[in-house]
C-alpha cells in the first residue's frame, strides 16, 4: 500500500509522504542551488548530488554494471544504464501511456501536455515552463535583433536596442516629459537639468 502523501507542493500539487522531501522539491521551482563544488563552482540543489559530482574530480567510479562491467560515478547513472540491458521502462505518462527509462525524461515529456509557463524573463517577458529553461535563456550568448540582425550577449541589451527601431522611450523626465531609451540617460538628464528644464504644454 502506498504511503499517504500529506505534504503537497503549492506550485505543482505533487505530494510527498515525508515533510523533509517537500523543501528539497521546492528548489526545482525556485531554481535555488545551495550546494557548491569547491573545485569548479558548479552548484547543486541536493547535498548527495554534490557528493556524487565531487567524484568527477577525483575520478572515483564506485558503481559497476554486472552485465558489461562498465563503471559509473553515480549509482543513479548505473541504474539507468542497466535498463538499457533489461529494457525496463519504469516511468509511465498518466495522460498518454508512453513509457520512459528515466523520471527526468518523463517529467520533460509531461510538459508537452501542459500550456502553463509560470517563469518569465524580466527583460523581454518571454515565458518558460521550467526555471531551468529560464536560466538557460538568461545565459544565452546570442540575442539577435529581428530588424537589423545585430546580436547581443544579454537579453536586456537587445530589449534596449530594439527601442531604436520602435521609438519607445519608457524612461520619462517628471519635470519636462522628455523620454529616454535608457534609465541611465534619464538619470544623467536629471543631474544636469535640475532647474533647467520645464514641463512642455
Amino acid at each position: 500500500m502506498d504511503p499517504v502523501k500529506s505534504f503537497v507542493c503549492p506550485v505543482c500539487d505533487r505530494g510527498f509522504s515525508r515533510k523533509d522531501h517537500l523543501p528539497r522539491h521546492l528548489l526545482i521551482h525556485t531554481g535555488e542551488k545551495p550546494f557548491k563544488c569547491e573545485h569548479c563552482g558548479k552548484e547543486f540543489r541536493q547535498k548527495n548530488t554534490l557528493v556524487d559530482h565531487m567524484r568527477t574530480h577525483t575520478g572515483e567510479k564506485l558503481f559497476q554494471c554486472n552485465y558489461c562491467q562498465k563503471n559509473f560515478v553515480k549509482r543513479y547513472n548505473l541504474n539507468v544504464h542497466i535498463r538499457l540491458h533489461t529494457g525496463e521502462l519504469p516511468y509511465s505518462c498518466e495522460q498518454c501511456g508512453q513509457r520512459f527509462n528515466q523520471k527526468f525524461t518523463l517529467d520533460y515529456h509531461k510538459l508537452s501536455h501542459s500550456n502553463e509557463k509560470p517563469f518569465s524573463c524580466n527583460a523581454c517577458k518571454a515565458t518558460f515552463k521550467l526555471q531551468d529553461h529560464l536560466n538557460r535563456h538568461r545565459k544565452r550568448k546570442r540575442f539577435e535583433c529581428s530588424d537589423c540582425g545585430k546580436r547581443f550577449r544579454r537579453c536586456a541589451r537587445l530589449v534596449v536596442h530594439e527601442r531604436k527601431h520602435t521609438g519607445v522611450k519608457p524612461h520619462v523626465c517628471v519635470v519636462c516629459d522628455k523620454g529616454f531609451r535608457r534609465a541611465r540617460r534619464l538619470r544623467a538628464h536629471l543631474k544636469t537639468a535640475v532647474g533647467g528644464c520645464t514641463r512642455s504644454h
